[in-house]
């Protein structure tokens, strides 16, 4: 075993030793949960045992962030995705404005580069892609 899964191991039986050591210690405590508000009160729980509500409590905070931060996770997924299609489609029209124009295509230009040829970009090159974007 490496010294990682030994640490992790270790952590673990220190989290549910401290666990169960809590359950055994309050598994005969008894709350009531109520609501109030003024003038008026619920009784959402009554004679529930302290465990079980502090259990629920984290489960359902653990759900509720779990979906706040999926929903978010698939929104930016989404708009990367849509990004990466726009960059796809701006290089795919600057390709073919080249071509259109008569000029070196993305493969071609840089193969002077690798034969040790000048890499500057004329100014008519450079404003017909602004023009572009």
């Amino acid at each position: 075993m490496t010294p990682r899964r030994i640490l992790l191991a270790v952590l673990v039986l220190l989290v549910t030793g401290v666990l169960a050591l809590f359950y055994l210690q309050n598994v005969d405590t008894r709350v009531d949960v109520v609501f109030r508000l003024p003038g008026v009160a619920w009784y959402l729980a009554q004679d529930s045992p302290l465990p079980l509500l502090l259990g629920i409590s984290l489960l359902s905070g653990l759900v509720l962030s779990g979906l706040y931060f999926g929903v978010a996770s698939a929104r930016k997924s989404r708009k990367i995705r849509a990004l990466g299609r726009e960059v796809s489609a701006l290089e795919d029209d600057l390709a073919l404005a080249r071509l259109d124009q008569g000029g070196p295509t993305a493969s071609a230009s840089s193969e002077p580069a690798a034969s040790g040829g000048d890499d500057s970009v004329s100014a008519e090159e450079a404003t017909d892609f602004d023009e572009l974007i």
